[in-house]
C-alpha cells in the first residue's frame, strides 16, 4: 500500500444529503457535485500532448502504445465542461486514490 493521503475538508449534512469536499494534489473536489468519475490513461502521441483514453482500451493496446501516465477524472457536468483531473505516474497510485475516495460515494 502506498502512503497517499486525501484530506477531508468539509462534511455538512443538509436536506438528507451529505456534502463532502476532499483535497488531493492541491485540488479541491466537491464530491456532491460529481456526475461522473472515471479512470483514464494518458497515451503518448508523437509531437503532441498526451491523449486521454479509456483505461480498458489502453490496457488492451499496451503492446502497441506508450502509456505516459494515468488520470482520475471528476466531471461536474455531463458535457465535461466542468471537471477536476488528478494525474498519476503509475496505475498503482491512481488505484490507491480511487480506493480512498470510493467510500465517500457510498454515503
Amino acid at each position: 500500500m502506498l502512503n497517499i493521503e486525501i484530506k477531508l475538508l468539509i462534511v455538512k449534512k443538509y436536506k438528507k444529503r451529505i456534502k463532502m469536499i476532499v483535497e488531493f494534489q492541491n485540488k479541491k473536489i466537491d464530491l456532491d457535485k460529481v456526475v461522473r468519475l472515471y479512470p483514464a490513461a494518458l497515451v503518448e502521441v508523437p509531437n503532441d500532448t498526451p491523449a486521454e483514453v479509456s483505461l480498458e482500451w489502453a490496457e488492451s493496446k499496451a503492446d502497441k502504445i506508450t502509456i505516459g501516465g494515468y488520470v482520475l477524472v471528476f466531471d461536474y457536468a455531463q458535457d465535461r465542461s466542468e471537471r477536476v483531473v488528478l494525474e498519476f505516474s503509475t496505475k498503482e497510485e491512481m488505484d490507491e486514490v480511487a480506493s480512498q475516495i470510493a467510500p465517500y460515494f457510498s454515503k
